[in-house]
């Protein structure tokens, strides 16, 4: 969502352009103008508890949720031997595709990012080098 240094005030979908709140309100959903039933203020993000557990980082959308070390109990500790934080894969398997496969997956699947991650959109008009 975001890259670089700097101070922003909004969260700018790079795949599909919609604008977020640093409090997660949705503020702008491209070509959204007169969709029936579509209410921005139940569309936003919503807060997720996160945590780390040495490189791992952990989510959870349950708001209620223990927290991490207190739900993992003393496994933290009949692991902490085996160093989790600097362990190495020992075999692994490598595939070389030209694109990102989930990306052109999910690209195939819809297409309200175009205008915005292949930047065919110009002042309102498709360009026509599409």
């Amino acid at each position: 969502m975001c890259e670089g240094a700097g101070n922003r005030t909004e969260l700018v979908c790079p795949n599909h352009g919609w604008t977020y709140g640093l409090d997660g309100s949705l503020r702008h959903v491209p070509d959204f103008e007169g969709v029936a039933e579509f209410n921005a203020a139940e569309n936003g993000l919503y807060p997720v508890k996160a945590d780390t557990w040495g490189q791992v980082v952990f989510v959870n959308l349950d708001a209620q949720a223990e927290p991490l070390l207190s739900y993992i109990g003393g496994m933290a500790d009949k692991l902490a031997p085996y160093s989790h934080n600097s362990l190495t894969p020992t075999k692994g398997m490598e595939y070389t595709y030209p694109s990102n496969w989930k990306l052109v997956y999910e690209g195939f699947c819809e297409a309200n990012h175009i205008p915005y991650v292949h930047g065919f959109l110009q002042e309102g008009n498709l360009k026509s080098d599409i």
